[in-house]
């Protein structure tokens, strides 16, 4: 057992996990997250209950299944804060609206550009969607706490958001869909020189996949503490990274007779 280890952030991630679950599916319990996780319900029960301390090698199987990304995984593991320079604030089950439509991620980072009005015409205007859909995604950021209206300016909650990693829920599989259509836009609309848009094929023991989703989001961790804090930002980006398979699962030839 590693004493160092943070139990109360694991136990709360545990906690707004199963939250989320259950915001999609009240029938959902604690033996089902028990079984998602591979440990036993009483087991998961009494961590919930701040009633039991896990191993180590058990607290490493639930940061693997529950795919929790390099910053968070070390912090926990290692009982220390975040070394970025800024704060990643895990998404709660009603705050998921942000992964709905893509637009609601890019006004909360439209709003650090430094030629920013807080008006839904100003961002209508900027990223392209109709008045009534700015003006919707405003109230319900607010509404679920993500922004905040202070004397006339628009100022963001949190610096940065995240959710857990490997969750098939609706709304991120929706976000993805949106990522490469958002992608197809710039493809086809915007000036060339103004994105980068690049792939490598290769082959892959797919034993490594939990390796590679580790180094993939060290990656996107150190990016955006180099490039999405800069003050002089006047457009909102988006990094879109894909790992997936080329070919079909082989499967035992038949004896032939």
């Amino acid at each position: 057992m590693v004493l160092s280890m943070d139990q109360d952030a694991l136990r709360n991630l545990l906690r707004e996990q199963l939250a989320a679950y259950q915001a999609r599916n009240s029938a959902y319990s604690v033996r089902a997250l028990a079984k998602r996780l591979d440990l036993g319900v009483g087991t998961v029960s009494e961590v919930l209950a701040g009633k039991r301390i896990l191993a180590q090698k058990s607290v490493l199987k639930v940061l693997d299944r529950l795919g929790v990304g390099p910053k968070e995984r070390l912090r926990i593991l290692a009982g220390t804060p975040h070394t970025l320079s800024y704060e990643q604030t895990q998404l709660k089950a009603d705050q998921y609206v942000v992964l709905s439509e893509w637009y609601y991620l890019a006004i909360l980072n439209l709003i650090r550009t430094k030629d920013f009005v807080p008006t839904s015409a100003h961002i209508s205007k900027r990223l392209g969607i109709s008045l009534t859909q700015a003006t919707q995604a405003i109230s319900r950021l607010e509404r679920v706490k993500l922004i905040r209206i202070e004397k006339g300016k628009m100022v963001r909650v949190h610096a940065a958001l995240q959710t857990t990693d490997g969750t098939p829920d609706a709304a991120i599989r929706k976000s993805h869909y949106q990522s490469l259509e958002r992608a197809r836009v710039a493809l086809d609309e915007h000036p060339f020189g103004t994105f980068d848009l690049t792939w490598l094929t290769f082959a892959f023991a797919p034993k490594d996949l939990e390796a590679a989703k580790r180094k993939i989001r060290e990656f996107q961790d150190a990016f955006a503490d180099q490039f999405s804090t800069s003050k002089d930002a006047s457009e909102v980006y988006r990094l879109s990274m894909q790992l997936f398979s080329l070919t079909l699962p082989t499967t035992p030839e038949k004896d032939k007779k």
